[in-house]
């Protein structure tokens, strides 16, 4: 599953980020998720992810 967020910077500027959930990690059994930010578009967050 994955997650594709706007957030805004100090300057006022739009980034988006993608969170991916990439399973449960075997040495502490938590939740493991992979996040890529900074893209300036939508599109470069989608490719950024692979979804």
């Amino acid at each position: 599953m994955a997650s594709i967020r706007s957030y805004k910077l100090d300057s006022g500027k739009r980034r988006w980020k993608v969170s991916v959930y990439v399973g449960i990690d075997p040495k502490t059994g938590h939740k493991k998720y992979v996040v890529k930010g900074g893209k300036l578009t939508r599109q470069d967050a989608i490719k950024a992810g692979l979804i």
